[in-house]
């Protein structure tokens, strides 16, 4: 498991907007995307399947509840590109994508679970 901080939105709408804007290490100091959304702690991991998932406490700021977490899927407009940290965490291939979609959500008292099928670009 790997903590991070992820700022969820659209990175071509200034990180408004469904899906994950930025993916940094835990230990990383902040961007400028925080004067829009404030970072989250997450948690990577992968399931038994292999699947990549995302840990995302249920403790979250009611803003970011209502818009990302309110229904029973988490939405991506635009595809994301994960950073080369998580890649080789992971020992991903590079050029890991998720691909723009709808993805469903499990939750527990603690965490909102999902699950992604990404894909290599090329």
């Amino acid at each position: 498991m790997l903590p991070t901080k992820v700022i969820f939105g659209t990175p071509q709408k200034d990180c408004l907007g469904h899906g994950i804007c930025e993916i940094t290490p835990w230990e990383k100091l902040p961007s400028q995307n925080t004067r829009v959304c404030s970072p989250v702690k997450t948690y990577w991991h992968r399931s038994p399947e292999g699947f990549l998932g995302l840990m995302v406490p249920t403790s979250l700021t009611p803003t970011i509840l209502n818009q990302h977490f309110a229904g029973s899927f988490f939405k991506i407009e635009e595809p994301v590109l994960l950073p080369k940290f998580l890649q080789k965490h992971f020992n991903l291939p590079e050029s890991y994508l998720i691909p723009a979609g709808h993805y469903q959500m499990l939750r527990s008292p603690y965490f909102f679970f999902i699950y992604f099928k990404a894909q290599v670009s090329f």
